[in-house]
């Protein structure tokens, strides 16, 4: 691809840190929610969404980034072979996650302490993967995909997103952009979308992490 324009791979480094700062978050704002129902409802949303942003980013992955450079990156299959053994792990951390927090979301207090320990272990385990990932499969696609076949794995997490408060998820990506990034997302946005964040969204973010105690400008 030598004669192409490369694609800006730096959404992948955005979105790993939203899970990186989220999980490490989430622990202890579920062991904050100890007597207090109406602030575990309020976690339990948080948490909800940003696993479910790992699921999606991971399947975005599998069924478009991955095949693309198994294809193309010979001399990247060691990487590409680690970050899907890696996966396969994951699916068991992510589900043991999922697991936890829905007996805490039927149980109530008994069960907080196993779900902030899963999402500790889930935690743990992410982290490494992501390192990895960045070091070694982004460059990998940069050198090897079309900037359409990289906007097309980044526009999959946003049409296959399964949480029910994207407001939430955009918030958390506009924490980790500068303010040339946030403009762009803003750019790259349909009328409607851009329309709700502005007009609506960005409150309803500030005032739910204001709640959370997780205060950052995501910036309007």
């Amino acid at each position: 691809m030598d004669d192409q324009a490369r694609p800006d791979t730096s959404h992948m480094r955005i979105v790993h840190d939203v899970l990186r700062t989220s999980y490490g978050a989430a622990p202890q704002l579920i062991r904050s929610t100890a007597d207090d129902a109406e602030r575990r409802d309020l976690v339990l949303g948080y948490v909800d969404n940003v696993l479910a942003l790992l699921l999606v980013h991971h399947e975005a992955e599998e069924e478009l980034l991955f095949p693309l450079l198994r294809e193309r990156a010979p001399e990247g299959l060691g990487a590409l072979d680690r970050s899907a053994a890696q996966h396969r792990d994951l699916v068991t951390l992510l589900s043991g996650a999922l697991g936890a927090v829905e007996a805490w979301r039927a149980e109530g207090e008994p069960a907080m302490e196993t779900a902030a320990v899963a999402l500790e272990v889930l935690d743990a385990g992410v982290r490494p993967h992501l390192d990895e990932e960045e070091a070694a499969v982004v460059p990998l696609a940069v050198e090897h995909l079309s900037i359409d076949e990289w906007e097309g794995f980044t526009r999959y997490s946003v049409t296959h997103f399964t949480g029910d408060r994207v407001w939430l998820i955009w918030g958390l990506l506009r924490q980790q952009m500068t303010p040339d990034q946030r403009d762009r997302m803003l750019e790259q946005m349909s009328d409607s979308a851009r329309e709700y964040w502005e007009s609506t969204a960005h409150r309803q973010f500030d005032e739910l992490m204001a709640e959370l105690g997780q205060v950052a400008p995501a910036g309007a």
